[in-house]
Parts: structure tokens; C-alpha cells; sequence
């Protein structure tokens, strides 16, 4: 009986060497990773250049690229290259018009019912702002009306800058210091 009482005692000495070993190794990298980069849910206010507009974004994942919806979407050529004219409306019912060079243009492949489907977009670089990150990348153009967010924010955005938390919505605040106005 004395042997297990002494046991005992040692054990629960060792314990809070081996928990706070434990901190050490696996839960300090990761809160000191985690320090570096914004937590954002998986809906979002963002605000995008030009036009200093604000709006709903969904934080997609599983996109590689962003995506915005571009009502009324034309192309023309200017300087010999190719550009987009679009509209751009928020939540609020604020429409502006967007000009932009196109970079290139992608073929969107969707799961259909039968068969997949394929779609070519023009692909623009914007420059968006979200929590305290202002990135230009690109984003390619769709109508996307028929959906509840206007702006897909894709891993191209994310990257090296945010984790995504899916429990929770509009965790960022929009506050880019390093944006120039329109």
C-alpha cells in the first residue's frame, strides 16, 4: 500500500512536466502560427478596388480562384488588349462601373446533372480588401446574381494570410490602412 501511495505521488508530480513538454512542442507552434494570419468565418464583409465598394463575401476553400459577380459583363478592345466593362452592385443597392484589362480568360469546369460543363470567364486582377489585408489578385468574372454573395473569396486571396473558421460570420472588420483611393 505505501508503494502505491509513492507511486502515485510521483505520477502526479511527472504529470505537469509532460503537459507543459506537451505545450512546448505541439500547441506553441500553432498559437504562434495562428498569431501571424485572421481568423475570418465563412461569410465576410470585403471591400473592393476600384470603386471602394463593400460586400458580402462568401469564403470559399474549395476555390482556387476568387470569383464576382459582373451583371452586365462586355468585353471590348482598348490598346490592343482586351477589357471588361461591368457593374458591380452591393446588398445596399450601390452600382458602380468597372473597367478592367482582362489577364486571361479560364474555362470553369461544373459538375452537371449528366455531364460536366464548361464555361470560359474573363479573369481580371482586383484589388480587395479584407480585415486588415489589402491583396490585388485575380478574380474571374460570372454572373453570379442568382446567388445570395456577390463575391467568392477563393485560396488564391487566402493564402499565407487567414484561417477560416466556418463557425462564424463577419469576424474580420474591414480596416486596410495602405489603399489607395479611387
Amino acid at each position: 500500500m505505501h508503494d502505491n501511495k509513492q507511486t502515485m505521488s510521483i505520477i502526479l508530480r511527472i504529470i505537469p512536466v509532460f503537459i507543459f513538454l506537451y505545450s512546448l512542442v505541439y500547441a506553441a507552434p500553432f498559437s504562434a502560427f495562428s498569431q501571424t494570419r485572421e481568423i475570418v468565418g465563412y461569410v465576410e464583409m470585403a471591400r473592393i478596388y476600384p470603386g471602394n465598394l463593400s460586400l458580402r463575401a462568401k469564403i470559399d476553400t474549395g476555390a482556387k480562384t476568387s470569383s464576382l459577380n459582373a451583371p452586365n459583363l462586355s468585353t471590348f478592345d482598348r490598346d490592343k488588349k482586351q477589357w471588361a466593362q461591368f457593374d458591380v452592385i452591393n446588398q445596399k443597392g450601390k452600382k458602380i462601373l468597372v473597367e478592367k484589362e482582362i489577364v486571361r480568360n479560364v474555362e470553369i469546369k461544373q459538375n452537371g446533372i449528366l455531364s460536366f460543363v464548361s464555361h470560359k470567364r474573363p479573369v481580371i486582377m482586383l484589388g480587395i480588401c479584407l480585415g486588415s489585408v489589402y491583396k490585388e489578385v485575380e478574380v474571374n468574372l460570372v454572373d453570379r446574381s442568382h446567388y445570395n454573395y456577390q463575391l467568392l473569396i477563393g485560396r488564391n486571396f487566402l493564402k499565407d494570410s487567414f484561417l477560416v473558421d466556418p463557425s462564424l460570420t463577419f469576424a474580420a472588420k474591414t480596416k486596410c490602412k495602405s489603399v489607395i483611393p479611387d
